[in-house]
């Protein structure tokens, strides 16, 4: 669980090697260091990477507590929904209390070591424990979103359900209904989806999920507020079914990105 841990995940459009480079990475983003966060995002080393995050430059420690919180939970989330063997080693610590059991980190551990006699005792701790709270609640959010998923065959009771309710239909039609389904949920218009991963390159396997991606747009009165909104829709990840799209506003600032980074 050590944000050391090498386990890549994916988020957005950048995959990390290991939560120490989502997290350094975050840090050059929120004070706005490109260089650094080039840097970071091209090193494998967590040691060196906790380094580089260290030399960012304008940053702001009141600022930085804010945010980090927030940071941390994002980034264990996706890395441990994407690794199954994590998901279910965390999700089996049910009931218990995580801790990082740092004599040297008072922030994200609890300021005291494995063998120290009050590390049973959260009242004598000297540390704040801040990465063992949020691996606690990204613990029972996962918990809550796999609630059934062992229960069932997802994916054969998905599709029955959708034939017997509907008639014959194809995986086509399916997705096409799910995406009708995001647009009235979300509030949303979906411009363009395509297939992705596997299949969308040709390669698939008989157990390969189907991988969908979407551009959309909120109604004009969304965009005329100054608040940082969600510009993304992302569904929890089944056997079947891998669906999330981009708002076109965040899908032509990532396209800019990209024409910059090739001049």
């Amino acid at each position: 669980m050590s944000q050391w841990w090498k386990s890549s995940f994916t988020i957005e459009t950048d995959t990390y090697s290991c939560m120490e480079q989502y997290m350094m990475a975050e840090k050059a983003r929120l004070f706005k260091d490109d260089k650094a966060l080039k840097r970071i995002l091209n090193n494998k080393s967590p040691k060196q990477i906790k380094e580089l995050g260290r030399q960012v430059r304008g940053f702001d420690d009141g600022i930085w507590k804010k945010y980090s919180p927030s940071i941390i939970l994002n980034g264990n989330l996706a890395k441990f929904q994407q690794d199954e063997n994590l998901k279910h080693y965390l999700m089996e610590t049910k009931g218990k209390i995580l801790v990082e059991a740092s004599p040297y980190d008072k922030i994200w551990g609890i300021g005291l070591s494995t063998d120290h006699d009050n590390v049973n005792n959260p009242l004598l701790w000297k540390g704040q424990n801040l990465l063992g709270f949020a691996l606690m609640e990204v613990r029972d959010e996962l918990i809550r979103i796999c609630e059934n998923e062992y229960k069932l065959d997802y994916k054969k009771n998905y599709i029955t359900n959708m034939i017997s309710n509907k008639g014959k239909r194809t995986m086509r039609d399916i997705i096409l209904q799910k995406l009708k389904d995001i647009e009235k949920e979300h509030k949303i218009k979906i411009l363009y989806a395509v297939e992705s991963g596997s299949r969308g390159w040709g390669f698939e396997s008989k157990d390969s999920d189907y991988d969908v991606r979407f551009i959309y747009i909120h109604k004009p009165d969304w965009y005329l507020s100054i608040k940082e909104k969600r510009d993304v829709v992302e569904l929890p990840i089944n056997d079947l079914l891998d669906i999330n799209g981009w708002d076109l506003r965040k899908t032509l600032v990532l396209f800019r990105k990209v024409e910059c980074a090739r001049e």
